[in-house]
This record gives structure tokens, sequence and C-alpha cells, in this order.
């Protein structure tokens, strides 16, 4: 079965951190404080079958989104958020990445991925290892 993407810009409840989130596992894995879709002609909104697509959508839509509200509307402060929810409400946290690390996560992500369809588990896993230490189904945030 193909993975999803789903990008969305959230305001997490109750700290009010603003990100471009970027679910794995689609809408249904979003999380629930997404905003009324504003950018849908860069990508927000809208499912993704890879990991590196999404993730340039995210860079797009957070640039954007960082012009409207401007330095005085706390546009610094908008990151891109990658990660999973299970089904749950589980915001995730920005660590200070830039968009090339994440872009390069992304690429090396999506290429696990593909091995995988093919890979069994212990395969998979010592895949993921080769990430740095990162698991192929990272739930880690990135800002830009």
């Amino acid at each position: 079965m193909p993975e999803k993407w789903f990008v969305s810009r959230q305001r997490y409840w109750p700290d009010g951190t603003t990100v471009v989130e970027v679910a794995f596992g689609g809408l249904d894995y979003a999380n629930p404080d997404m905003l009324v879709p504003r950018y849908e002609n860069l990508g927000e909104a809208f499912e993704y079958d890879n990991a590196y697509d999404a993730v340039k959508a995210a860079i797009r839509v957070r640039e954007m989104w960082r012009g409207d509200v401007g330095e005085e509307g706390g546009a610094s402060e908008i990151q891109i958020a990658i990660g999973c929810t299970m089904g749950f409400t589980l915001p995730f946290e920005p660590d200070g990445r830039n968009d090339e690390a994440i872009l390069e996560w992304a690429q090396k992500r999506d290429s696990i991925a593909r091995d995988a369809e093919d890979a069994d588990s212990e395969e998979l896993e010592a895949a993921s290892e080769m990430l740095n230490g990162w698991d192929a189904w990272d739930v880690k945030i990135w800002g830009g």
C-alpha cells in the first residue's frame, strides 16, 4: 500500500506553537489543530505519496505564510514539523534542522520506504540505522 503524507498549517494547543506539519499517514493522521487551508496552490491540504514532495510543499507553504504574517506577526517562529500521530493528538516539536537537512532526510526516508517493499523487518531496521540513528519511521521534527 502506498504511503501518504499530508501537509497542513497548525497552531498547536495549548502553547500556540505555529508549524507547517507534514504528517505521515495522510489526513487521517494529521493533528487536530489544523488551520483553514490558505495555500492550496502551494501544496497545503494535499496528500503526497512520498516524504520528499511533501517536505518541498511544506517549505513553500512556510515561506509564503512567513511573508504574510511578517516579523511582527511571528514569522520566524513558524517551523516545519514532520511526524506521525498514530491517530492520536501528538504535536511535533521543532529541533532546529534547516531545509537542506529536512530534504536530505526525506530523500533517504523515501529510499528506505521503496526498498522496504521488498525487505523484511530486519533489513528495514538495518537500513534505518544507516540514517545516523534516525528510525525510518522517524517522528522527529525540523525547523527551517
